[in-house]
């Protein structure tokens, strides 16, 4: 089922027990995500991971990513500098954003391209099957083993960054498991990225 009104959208909204989100959120869903990041579960559950990921998003974690994010906005706009005319969406926001949410995850720049590629591929589907053809998952299982080794060397040498503090938000001594680190890493890379370069 589709839903593309936004009154009946609001209301599937409010209403996890009909409109669950626990088989997935995507047309055709990436292998072992269903039930496992915030956009695929539903209370309880839900409300658990949401908590501890906020935990992660705290003031004074995200404090020191005003000044990069300063010199990332002035330096995508020093970058259009003389022209006379640019496309604010794939010339500025889009860069901005990769570049933002690669600042806020503490992953290299110089990966930002490959990770930009990958994301892309992993939400498009077989145009004609519309399902997931062996490209799109190669491209989601090579994400996750990127994700992965970023995430051990945080592990070993925590950062101030976003992945350093989902392993590491608490809440009454629960924790994220390295299941639900691995995959709401993931989600926030295919979605910041998948979608700045779709736009």
């Amino acid at each position: 089922m589709v839903l593309s009104r936004y009154s009946d959208i609001v209301s599937a909204g409010s209403n996890w027990q009909i409109y669950s989100s626990a088989q997935g959120n995507l047309m055709t869903e990436l292998p072992n995500r269903a039930g496992a990041t915030l956009g695929t579960t539903d209370p309880p559950r839900h409300d658990r991971l949401r908590g501890l990921v906020q935990h992660a998003f705290m003031k004074r974690n995200l404090e020191s990513l005003a000044d990069p994010i300063r010199d990332i906005a002035r330096s995508a706009a020093d970058a259009l500098r003389g022209q006379t005319r640019f496309d604010f969406i794939s010339d500025f926001s889009s860069k901005f954003t990769v570049r933002v949410l690669f600042a806020a995850l503490g992953l290299p720049l110089g990966d930002e391209q490959t990770v930009r590629d990958k994301a892309v591929l992993m939400v498009q589907s077989d145009p004609r099957t519309r399902a997931k053809g062996p490209e799109h998952i190669a491209a989601y299982n090579w994400m996750q083993d990127y994700a992965a080794r970023i995430i051990a060397e945080r592990r070993a040498r925590p950062m101030n960054d976003l992945i350093s503090h989902f392993s590491t938000a608490e809440i009454d001594g629960d924790r994220l498991d390295e299941r639900e680190v691995l995959l709401t890493t993931t989600t926030l890379i295919m979605a910041g990225s998948s979608r700045s370069a779709a736009s």
